[in-house]
């Protein structure tokens, strides 16, 4: 496969690098450069053995990730242009940038744009993978194979990249919510917490296993146990409307996901740029607290916390927000 270099050493990079050390690919082919955090380098390393690497080696590679924040690149561009030999595939996973602007910043590369979720990092990810102009069909199945190490990778259109973020992107956040919402239920109801919380895990676990074993719709295996007139046609009909409101949040997701946050400095949080990458620096209010980051993964705006979302999107799909919320961010950074 030859040398794959990395720009940025973050949790998403990581991600990337372990599905493809897991997948047989050696440490010595992956570079990784972040000459500002060597710290982070050296635990890569430590993780994986990949090589940490001075901007200059990136010439060697023939794939060379973009794994930085999308604030950053406009300073990481001019950066390491000079390093990205002609003919040189790279791959961005910024959210809010698209491929023009890439290519318009290395000219002598062919890009391709993945949308990429955060579950890659135990081996269950979910990527959308949209060619460039320029990008051939060798260069997408490459790609695909790439992120596919990590979990599933399909190919799509730069077009649907909004729609990803928002569906694979965002959506375990909404799971989470879903299950945060059954165990407290039942710990209002008497249940002891680590009960709940142990048996609303499980459900989701086992669903989910059920989904990818048995490969049928999700709307059969829902059929299979709820029984007529039983107790779970009557909680399902109780929240009937949760489909519906699902749909709005992944919409919600979507329109949010377009004018993205990407300043550094929380204090200015509503600086954003448009999707092909350009700045719009007049002032934006988002009609809820959120927007879609790094990876395409759900972030509350100016360092907000989960309280202050969760009731959002739990009225959105008609469930109670829980009794308490532990204010944890939702994207450690």
């Amino acid at each position: 496969m030859g040398k794959t270099a990395f720009i940025g050493s973050g949790s998403m990079a990581r991600a990337i690098i372990g599905g493809l050390v897991r997948h047989g690919v050696p440490g010595g082919d992956i570079l990784v450069v972040n000459p500002r955090n060597p710290k982070s380098t050296g635990e890569v390393q430590a993780m994986y053995g990949a090589v940490p690497s001075a901007p200059e080696a990136i010439r060697e590679a023939d794939t060379v990730v973009i794994a930085v924040k999308p604030q950053s690149f406009p300073e990481a561009a001019p950066a390491y242009r000079d390093f990205i030999a002609p003919g040189t595939l790279v791959v961005t996973i910024m959210a809010g940038i698209g491929t023009e602007t890439v290519e318009a910043a290395f000219p002598q590369a062919r890009v391709v744009r993945v949308m990429p979720n955060i579950a890659m990092s135990v081996g269950c990810g979910a990527s959308g993978v949209a060619p460039g102009k320029t990008a051939t069909d060798a260069d997408v199945e490459k790609v695909v194979g790439i992120f596919a190490c990590g979990g599933v990778a399909v190919k799509i259109d730069e077009s649907e990249i909004d729609d990803v973020a928002a569906l694979s992107g965002s959506g375990a956040a909404y799971v989470y919510l879903l299950i945060e919402a059954l165990r407290d239920a039942a710990i209002e109801d008497g249940m002891a917490p680590e009960k709940a919380a142990m048996l609303a895990r499980q459900t989701l676990i086992g669903a989910a296993r059920q989904l990818e074993a048995e490969d049928v719709p999700p709307e059969e295996l829902r059929r299979r146990i709820t029984s007529k007139k039983g107790t779970t046609e009557a909680a399902i009909k109780a929240v009937e409307t949760v489909d519906k409101r699902l749909g709005e949040v992944v919409e919600c997701a979507k329109r949010n996901g377009i004018r993205l946050a990407v300043t550094a400095d929380h204090g200015n949080a509503d600086r954003m740029v448009e999707p092909d990458g350009s700045p719009n620096t007049a002032h934006t209010t988002n009609p809820v607290p959120f927007v879609i980051v790094g990876t395409g993964e759900l972030k509350l705006r100016s360092g907000g916390k989960l309280a202050d979302i969760a009731p959002t999107l739990l009225e959105l799909m008609g469930l109670p927000a829980p009794a308490e919320m532990t204010g944890k961010s939702l994207i450690e950074k």
